[in-house]
Order: C-alpha cells, then structure tokens, then sequence
C-alpha cells in the first residue's frame, strides 16, 4: 500500500455502502493511514477489535457491565455470582457526541459470528396480523388482532424513515379469562389497554430489535367493572385518559383511579356507536367528542373543558354536515370529516357554519343547572338575577324557568345598540323576576338575533341572585295530598 494515499476513494466506496470489509496486509499500517484521511474529512473515528465485542448495540451504544481480569488472585466472595463487575461507558458514547459523522474501525473482523453480517442479530420480520386498532407509545406501535382479540402485539424498535417491523415473538397473551381487548392508549410511561369491562396497564421498555435487554412489566389490572365499549372515544390528555363505557364517559386519571364524569351528557349519548370521533384541543382546554347517532339532523359535539369542568354541547344548523366519519386535529384546529365527504373545521375569524352557499349563523346559548337554594323542595323567594361579563357585540336575550318546567314564563332581551349605550365595561345585565315565590329555577342565555348578521356574542362570568328563603316547603294544591 503507497505512503501517499489520498483516501477518497475508499471513503466514497464506505459513504456509499455505510460497512466495509477490508483485507489488510500483515505489515500493518493501512488501518491508522485511512483513519488518518477519514479525521482530515471531519470524521471522528473509533479503533477497537472485534474480540469481546459481544452485543454490538449494548457495547457500542449504551452502558454496560463487563467482567475484569482476574489476574490470578483468588476470589473472596466479594462479587456478584458471575464475579466482580463493572460498569463502564459505551464504546462510541463520546464519538457520538456533536454531529460529525463517526467511523469505527474493528480489527480481527474474521472472529464475528456470520448472523452479524447479515441481519446483526436483530429477529426475523414477520408479516403482522390484520389489526382491530393500533397506538403509537413507548417508540413502538402497538396492535390488537381483529383474529385474537385477547393478546396484543408490539413492533420493534421505531426508527425515523423506517415503517414499523414487527414479529410473532413480540406479543403479550392477557390473562385468562379475560373478555376481548377493544382499545389502547398511553398515559405517562404506561400503555393503557381496555376490554369492555376492565381497564390494564403495561409498564416497561421492553426488549432491543435483538430480542434482548428489558421487559414488560403488566398487564396489570388497575380497573374491574368498568372497560372501553368504543375505540373511537379514547383521547389523552393532562386530565389521563377518557374513554366510553357501557354507563357513560369516563376518565382514567394519572393516580390510576376510574371516575364517571359524563353524568350531564349521558342522555346525548344513548349506543356504544354514537362517538365517532374524540379530540384533544389542547390550546382551549377541551376534549370534542363529535356524535353520529342513527336519528341525528345536527352536526353535534360534545364539549369538556377540563381545566373548569364543564360540559357544553355544539349544535350546527348547517345542512352541509350532519353526520360524522371522524375527527382530527389539522394546523392546531379541530377538523371534522362528514359521512357525506365534506370537511369540516374550526375558524376563529368566521360567524357561520357551512359552505358560503350554505351557511347558518352561529348562536351561542346555555342553560344552568336547577338552582335549589333551600333543598329539593324547599320554598324561597327570588327578586332578581344580575349578569356579569364581556359584551362583544350582537343581541342578549336572558330566560328564566320555574319548579322544574322547561316553559319559559320570564324573559328580556337587550339589543346590541341598548347595551353599548349601557357604556358599562364589563357589561352587567339584570334580570327582575316577577314571580319570585319557587322551588327552583334556572336561567338561559342567548345571543340569537333573528335576522342580523351574526357577532362575537358575550363573555358571561358570573351570575348573581338576590333570594330569600321562607319558611315551610314547596305551596301544592289540596288535590296533591292525600
């Protein structure tokens, strides 16, 4: 081999096959020349011989233990039962460090086992089944077979640019007796897997693309009664994990313990097929689920904020989309796609819903709770309600209901003129109600205005009541006591 050797044309030949196996002549010297060339191109490079190598990727990549001479001393019982051990760093850890390409030469190559000139150790792909769902978590893709719905496959390693690979070595059988999973998700370090009546969590890194090093730790039960009934309903957050069960929405939190949360809107979600679609719309605070049941004529959505707690149902009048497929979030905003093939999506800066051939004002309105302030059917007298909030244009409209009916008996409305002529900032509105003797009442709100154009609506913070109770319980007629 010449004294003056450029070098670049091996480098060419090694950039372009990424290994290389080179026969050196018995002098030595080529080794060192070359690595030489390859530092003057801005590689770092790594000399060490292939004998003792043993797993490539733990020795080259990670920490590992590795077993010192004995020299000759006899062992007094200090170690471990294979003998002392050492930790010591991977070989290319500080090689790897910075983002300068790396080369690392092996002396003795002739020693490597054949399997590691082919495949490097990693397990055989094997085609995976036809799955029911599958969940990304952990850098692995986890999978339940539609054929055997009481295991659950996980892919080797993730790597960027690379699909998912996947053998029959990496699944996990659940116990027995179990029913068939229906769902994943992950929350944290742990994977979440549902059945219909019990919820499980995974715990673990797992094995290497060699089958080696970690484990699973699970499936571990952590919830009995209670279990997913749709795929389609489960979402991540910072709250946990919520989900839709045979009673309703429930939410897994991170302390592992199940809570039932959807009491207010358990009659608009009546089958286990009515959720299409649950999303995380993180920069509000909300969870959207949106609803496709059989008799529906309104694009629905059922909205939770979790940061207050509070349910909110989103009703469209638009014709464009009724129904829906599914639900995502695209550039930060929630995007609907109807069954009808239309899409869907939010727009802060518009006041409609639908297409522009098509399109209905958007009206925001609520209605409280029954406000019971001396029990159930205690009897109080309410004199006035006030309301507190941010006027951003349009028309008010406030409501009152009495003893558990759903008439309306009081109402006003204040034009956008009317209030901006109030001049108060923030807008406060007030509400005389004329039949104060009741057992109960709650109140509605309402910025629908027939025929203007549509505006921001309002910020409502607060509503105040000026009560006083009486003695005694709810007035009823003679004809109901008997």
């Amino acid at each position: 081999m010449p004294l003056l050797l450029s070098g670049r044309g091996f480098r060419r030949e090694l950039e372009s096959a990424g290994c290389m196996a080179v026969f050196a002549p018995l002098e030595g010297g080529a080794e060192t020349r070359l690595l030489r060339r390859l530092r003057g191109a801005g590689y770092r490079t790594q000399l060490s011989s292939a004998r003792g190598l043993g797993d490539p990727e733990v020795f080259l990549f990670q920490k590992h233990g590795i077993r010192p001479p004995h020299l000759g001393h006899q062992s007094v019982g200090r170690g471990a039962a294979v003998g002392e051990v050492q930790e010591v760093m991977p070989l290319l850890g500080e090689a790897m460090l910075g983002s300068k390409p790396v080369a690392l030469w092996l002396l003795e190559g002739q020693v490597l086992d054949t399997v590691l000139y082919t495949t490097g150790g990693v397990i055989e792909n094997d085609p995976p089944p036809a799955f029911l769902t599958v969940h990304t978590a952990n850098k692995r893709m986890w999978g339940i077979p539609a054929d055997n719905r009481s295991s659950l496959w996980y892919s080797k390693i993730l790597g960027p640019g690379k699909a998912p690979e996947w053998t029959a070595a990496f699944s996990i059988a659940m116990p027995r007796g179990e029913d068939s999973l229906t769902a994943i998700s992950s929350m944290d370090e742990k994977l979440i897997i549902f059945s219909k009546s019990d919820v499980f969590a995974i715990i673990g890194d797992g094995p290497n693309n060699l089958g080696r090093g970690g484990s699973f730790n699970g499936p571990r039960k952590v919830a009995t009664g209670v279990g997913c009934v749709n795929k389609s309903s489960v979402v991540a957050g910072p709250f946990g994990v919520m989900f839709q069960s045979d009673r309703g929405i429930y939410a897994l939190g991170r302390d592992l313990n199940v809570d039932y949360i959807g009491s207010r809107v358990e009659d608009e979600v009546t089958s286990d097929t009515d959720i299409s679609s649950a999303v995380l719309v993180e920069e509000r605070n909300q969870v959207r689920f949106t609803i496709s049941a059989s008799n529906q004529t309104l694009l629905k959505t059922l909205c939770y904020d979790y940061l207050h707690q509070v349910w909110t149902i989103h009703e469209s009048d638009s014709p464009v989309v009724t129904k829906t497929v599914s639900a995502t979030l695209y550039d930060g905003k929630h995007t609907v796609l109807g069954t009808d093939n239309y899409i869907s999506r939010d727009s802060s800066a518009s006041y409609y819903d639908g297409n522009p051939f098509a399109k209905t004002s958007i009206v925001s309105s609520f209605t409280t709770a029954w406000i019971r302030l001396a029990g159930l059917q205690g009897f109080k007298r309410v004199k006035r309600a006030f309301f507190l909030g941010q006027h951003l244009g349009g028309k008010v409209s406030l409501s009152a209901q009495y003893n558990y009916n759903e008439v309306t008996t009081t109402s006003k409305s204040w034009t956008n003129a009317e209030i901006v002529a109030l001049s108060t900032d923030p807008m406060q509105l007030g509400l005389h109600i004329p039949r104060q003797k009741c057992e109960s009442i709650r109140f509605i709100y309402s910025d629908k205005d027939q025929g203007a154009l549509p505006a921001d609506g309002d910020i409502i913070s607060s509503i105040s009541i000026q009560v006083g109770t009486k003695d005694g319980m709810f007035k009823m007629s003679e004809g109901s006591k008997k």
